[in-house]
């Protein structure tokens, strides 16, 4: 008799769809957990198990603005000097670019002031956006509760008409640099920095928003996965993180990953 090793391998896609099995989906839609109908079983003789995703698609649909809960982040308020008169103002939460931003805001101020008297521009030499007000009589205010001026880079401040306003920090439209995957069925997983938090995969943002990011690794990282020799998993925990280790909310949008699991087996051959 001998022994030979014969390659195993397990492919799973896991959705977070609830039409496709998806449960215990959170509200921001980061999360979700996956009953198996059988259970995941890598065998206690298995020898190097491994874990590799093979693919994976996210909507780029995080919000960078949002109008409610402890992110907050969409008031203005306009300043009409012949009263005077002040209009606390919020723009809807969603993803936004500099000119959406202007444009949100002109929308609220012109039934008020005129249509379109609100300038956002990017410096790209300062990487600072200038904000600059073309009507007389009005002025911007960012000093209110859930300010705009935090994620346009300007300090809660008023702001006169008729003068160019740079801002004064680095502004934050890009709230997402990169995605994370986090997966328990891996222990460790990806080292991120000084600890390890169970990553899988690491999701670059290629696309524009509201469109999908489909990652197809050339070269994916090869995690061990020894603790799940000979221990049945019947359920996942599947959660999509921004690259601040955070829960990405992905509005309302689906997303997946597609794992193989591998390992040599001891077979005696007679």
């Amino acid at each position: 008799m001998s022994v030979e090793l014969v390659d195993r391998e397990v492919s799973i896609i896991l959705d977070s769809n609830p039409a496709t099995g998806a449960v215990q989906r959170t509200a921001d839609g980061s999360a979700f957990s996956v009953q198996f109908e059988e259970p995941l079983m890598i065998p206690s003789n298995a020898i190097n198990p491994t874990l590799d995703v093979e693919e994976s698609a996210v909507w780029y649909s995080t919000p960078n603005i949002f109008d409610a809960g402890s992110k907050q982040n969409n008031a203005f308020r306009l300043i009409d000097l012949s009263g005077p008169t002040n209009y606390d103002l919020f723009i809807p939460g969603g993803l936004y670019s500099v000119i959406e931003i202007q444009n949100a805001m002109n929308t609220l101020v012109a039934p008020i002031a005129g249509a379109d008297i609100i300038e956002l521009t990017l410096n790209d030499a300062t990487g600072r956006i200038v904000l600059y007000i073309n009507t007389a009589g009005y002025e911007i205010s960012f000093s209110v509760p859930f300010t705009l001026g935090t994620i346009l880079g300007f300090l809660p401040q008023t702001y006169s008409a008729l003068v160019y306003h740079n801002g004064q920090l680095v502004p934050q439209i890009n709230a997402v640099n990169f995605y994370l995957i986090q997966c328990d069925l891996v222990q460790d997983g990806i080292r991120f920095n000084n600890r390890y938090n169970s990553i899988i995969e690491t999701i670059l943002i290629d696309v524009a928003p509201r469109e999908l990011i489909i990652s197809r690794p050339f070269n994916p990282p090869t995690i061990p996965i020894d603790e799940l020799a000979g221990n049945p998993r019947s359920r996942v925990r599947v959660q999509l993180l921004t690259d601040s280790l955070e829960p990405a909310e992905t509005d309302g949008e689906y997303f997946y990953v597609r794992l193989s699991l591998r390992w040599k087996e001891p077979i005696i051959v007679k």
